[in-house]
């Protein structure tokens, strides 16, 4: 399956979620390369279509989506989104990083997700 960036970048936040309740439900399916693979077109299509207040806005939303889902390993997924990081080219990295730890930043969840990122990184 693959992203409806047209929807994930301009739809509502209901459709929003709901493009990205799929994407995340089609990732578990996959195996880690695949996923790697997943998240790094996603990333880079959010870095060349929107402005970072929405990227970030995106990124909140895909986060509250990974909260709510059921029996998700959300170390795991955090672990596989972060290698991602590393397959982009710089410039799209430090543009996903910034909005990513801004989205978290502004979440009730903040300190449990920089827990999580910090924990992954040792």
């Amino acid at each position: 399956m693959s992203i409806d960036f047209g929807k994930l970048i301009h739809g509502d936040d209901a459709a929003r979620k709901g493009v990205l309740e799929d994407f995340y439900k089609d990732l578990l399916k996959a195996n880690r390369n695949a996923q790697i693979q997943k998240i790094v077109e996603m990333i880079e299509n959010l870095a060349r279509e929107t402005d970072d207040d929405n990227y970030s806005h995106i990124c909140k939303l895909s986060m509250e989506v990974l909260l709510s889902l059921k029996n998700v390993n959300l170390k795991e997924i955090m672990a596989v989104r972060l290698e991602a990081q590393f397959e982009l080219p710089e410039e799209d990295r430090l543009v996903d990083s910034v909005n990513l730890l801004r989205a978290i930043e502004s979440m009730p969840e903040k300190e449990k997700l920089l827990d999580l990122i910090k924990s992954i990184e040792r």
